[in-house]
């Protein structure tokens, strides 16, 4: 399997059938889908459910104690069984439904791919799209959500994120660059990001 999609979820039943058909439609089909819910009190478990059907390879996760972000994202990190991992909020969506596709033609074997995205703001739409050259680079200059890069498994399963935190993404991302040494950038959007729904 080349990748496991991992959706960690809790209480945006407005976004999920959004972001879940973002990932139904793509023409590229070599995935699994990883749902951790994080003790969730909408209805977004329904929603779920009907996706979980049409998956043909899915998993819904539902943790037994809060866990946020960091630890939330764990539990899909850990499962994960695809060459590759991609993390993608439930209040955002893939780009088109070739992105899958694209990014499996672009990979050639590395530690990670640097995604971009576009972000939804109240102020108007932010391209964000990273074109790394050089290690140094990366490390500065890219975007530190885990949702913003494309990871080998056994990589990001040696460095998970913190647990208990809501703003994991900074000090993980640090951390896991230590661990990557060869990378390349998609250089177009993945991902469409809302930043205006809190």
């Amino acid at each position: 399997m080349k990748f496991s999609i991992i959706i960690p979820v809790y209480n945006n039943e407005e976004w999920l059938d959004h972001c879940f058909s973002s990932i139904l439609n793509q023409t590229y089909t070599n995935y699994e889908v990883i749902i951790v819910d994080d003790m969730s009190t909408d209805n977004g478990m329904e929603i779920i459910k009907k996706y979980q059907t049409l998956f043909k390879d899915c998993k819904v996760l539902k943790n037994k104690s809060k866990r946020l972000n960091g630890g939330t994202r764990n539990v899909g990190i850990v499962e994960a069984m695809g060459d590759y991992i991609l993390c993608i909020d439930c209040d955002d969506w893939l780009y088109n439904d070739k992105v899958l596709e694209d990014i499996n033609n672009q990979l050639n074997g590395e530690d990670c791919m640097f995604l971009g995205a576009i972000m939804h703001t109240k102020e108007g739409d932010i391209d964000l799209i990273p074109v790394h050259k050089t290690w140094e680079e990366a490390l500065k200059g890219s975007l530190c959500a885990l949702w913003t890069k494309c990871v080998k498994r056994e990589i990001l399963q040696s460095c998970l994120m913190k647990e208990g935190t809501l703003f994991e993404d900074l000090g993980h991302h640090y951390r896991l660059m230590t661990k990557i040494k060869t990378f390349s950038s998609f250089g177009k959007p993945s991902h469409v990001c809302i930043r205006f729904n809190t």
